[in-house]
């Protein structure tokens, strides 16, 4: 029955990424489907309430942070911040150096926002079209963006992951950064 309660959900949300519907919806009808699951399952609408809410305050944080860097990627977006950094970095930096540069700027975005999708999708954006305007090879460019962008996240406190990892193992966020570090090093060292 579990898996049947978890195909629906994934058809729903194949179904809304397919019709370009907002993902608000499916996750919203994904939320009525296990609400229903929780009723068979004999649990009360108190209960599931109750459990719905402690599971939110319990990711509150994460949650927060993931509407503060929506916002910022927006704005970046919107504020043409994007193209100008573009415009007065291709003439600052030069094309030998700049697979190491866009992996260096990548994790400095990703430890200063704490999101390795934000800082593709900003920094990224940057770095690639630079690259390209520099003739630098794409599959170069692509792993130095998500190597760098990996690296910050797993380095940075006020990473998604890192804060999800702390709320749900009730440990602090440092600890949890300090294993992420030697997780993220490792790769590097081999």
């Amino acid at each position: 029955m579990e898996v049947l309660v978890l195909l629906v959900f994934t058809i729903v949300l194949m179904l809304c990424i397919m019709l370009d519907v907002s993902l608000v919806i499916a996750l919203s009808i994904g939320y009525l489907i296990f609400f229903a699951y929780a009723h068979l399952k004999g649990h009360k609408t108190k209960e599931v309430i109750g459990m719905s809410i402690s599971g939110v305050k319990t990711v509150k944080n994460m949650l927060i942070t993931f509407i503060m860097i929506g916002v910022v990627t927006a704005l970046w977006r919107a504020s043409g911040t994007i193209p100008v950094i573009i415009c007065y970095a291709s003439r600052l930096i030069h094309p030998s150096v700049f697979v190491m540069i866009a992996f260096l700027l990548n994790a400095m975005v990703s430890i200063l926002t704490g999101t390795a999708f934000g800082t593709a999708a900003t920094m990224g954006v940057i770095c690639m079209t630079m690259g390209a305007t520099m003739g630098a090879d794409p599959a170069w460019m692509g792993g130095a963006i998500l190597s760098g962008a990996f690296f910050g996240d797993r380095c940075s406190p006020v990473s998604t992951s890192a804060l999800l990892v702390s709320q749900l193992t009730n440990t602090t966020i440092f600890d949890n950064i300090k294993k992420m570090v030697k997780t993220a090093v490792v790769p590097f060292l081999l």
